[in-house]
């Protein structure tokens, strides 16, 4: 794959081709047309994504609503961050809601390149981890329109 690719995602290497190379040989492109599933909730799946170009539903299911858009993800988000954490059991389902391009790896050989060169390790979880800052903030922003009550209302 291109280097390119990954500048988009927030994988890029500050002008380094012996970080981003290893990545760029472990990514690959996936391309999936809209209302295709990627991945269901509490199924085992051994890859991670970060969206190239597209729109990506996440949906949540409970025994009471039933399933639930929880949030869409778009171009740079992280999909299926906990195979690359050790838990391969997603936890929503994915469908593309627009033709989705996917930069993918293999969760277990991401997480060995990272175990191998701390500084590519390094530059991997930083990444995830400003992907998780960014859902957690959204997620609680949707949390704060959910509860929301104008003041002088209660129920």
């Amino acid at each position: 794959m291109s280097q390119k690719n990954l500048d988009t995602i927030g994988l890029d290497s500050e002008g380094s081709p012996f970080l981003i190379q290893p990545l760029a040989d472990l990514a690959s492109l996936e391309t999936y047309p809209a209302q295709r599933l990627l991945f269901r909730e509490g199924e085992v799946h051994a890859k991670i994504y970060w969206i190239k170009e597209g729109r990506v539903r996440l949906e949540m299911s409970s025994a009471r609503a039933g399933a639930k858009a929880m949030l869409t993800a778009g171009p740079g988000d992280l999909l299926g961050w906990s195979a690359v954490l050790g838990d391969q059991r997603m936890t929503a389902t994915a469908v593309a809601t627009l033709e989705t391009t996917l930069i993918a790896f293999d969760a277990a050989a991401l997480s060995q390149l990272c175990e191998q060169n701390h500084d590519i390790g390094y530059k991997v979880m930083y990444t995830i981890a400003k992907s998780l800052s960014k859902r957690l903030v959204a997620t609680r922003l949707q949390l704060l329109d959910l509860f929301y009550q104008p003041q002088g209302t209660m129920e």
